[in-house]
This record gives structure tokens, C-alpha cells and sequence, in this order.
């Protein structure tokens, strides 16, 4: 049995916190799947959430 490993995205701490508050943020990558679930980690505190991308508009990409 092989375990669903989600891709990971290293974020700064503010972008880390406007995905908890809901507000999109600025995201340049060009392979990233609407509705699939990512690991995002805070880079200054170490800490995770997972979330999976919503939506993409533009450069800016919003998550739930």
C-alpha cells in the first residue's frame, strides 16, 4: 500500500498566514493542479497545513 504524499510549497510566513485568513496569494509556479491537495510550510517557524489550490487568477492563487 503506497501512501499519498502531498507536493510541497515552502512559504513566507506572510503568505502562510493570508491562506489561514482566506486572501489569496502570489504564486509564480506554472504546475500547479486546481483541486489537488499541497503541503504548505511556513519556512521561518517550520510549521505545515495542507490545503488544496481553489483557484487561479492570474498570478495569484486561492486556497481552501
Amino acid at each position: 500500500m503506497t501512501k499519498n504524499i502531498a507536493p510541497t510549497i515552502e512559504l513566507s510566513a506572510a503568505d502562510y498566514i493570508r491562506i489561514i485568513a482566506g486572501k489569496p496569494i502570489l504564486i509564480t509556479a506554472t504546475n500547479l493542479e486546481l483541486g489537488k491537495q499541497y503541503k504548505l510550510i511556513n519556512t521561518t517557524i517550520k510549521t505545515h497545513m495542507t490545503r488544496y489550490l481553489n483557484s487561479v487568477l492570474g498570478d495569484w492563487s486561492y486556497w481552501k
